[in-house]
């Protein structure tokens, strides 16, 4: 029970480092606006959840994205193309989770409104 209180606490703690992000706090306006939308479109239950399971992911990277930034900022404090590439790298993969945020939530609102 104590390590579960433990990893509850350190997730917490990298919750509250992501939040000092402008590019997560971002993320979270367009989550509000995908989620509030597709409810208020009267979209499934499976669109919702859908939505959410998909937030999540983009969430997670956002934050393994952060973390590879700190690292490298760490590592290698001056310009290095192996810090350039993977922050780049880190870039990507966040913005393959928007893409696959904004056609979910695309074709989610599509089926509701049309559907």
């Amino acid at each position: 029970m104590r390590h579960l209180a433990s990893a509850l606490s350190y997730s917490m703690g990298g919750l509250r480092r992501l939040m000092a992000e402008t590019a997560f706090r971002h993320e979270l306006l367009g989550a509000a606006a995908a989620m509030g939308g597709l409810a208020l479109a009267g979209a499934g239950a499976g669109a919702l959840v859908g939505q959410f399971v998909l937030l999540c992911g983009l969430f997670a990277f956002e934050a393994v994205n952060t973390a590879i930034e700190l690292v490298v900022d760490r590592v290698s404090p001056e310009f290095s193309a192996f810090a350039q590439q993977a922050k780049d790298l880190g870039s990507f993969a966040v913005l393959a989770m928007i893409f696959a945020n904004v056609a979910w939530a695309s074709f989610s609102l599509w089926g509701a409104l049309v559907g």
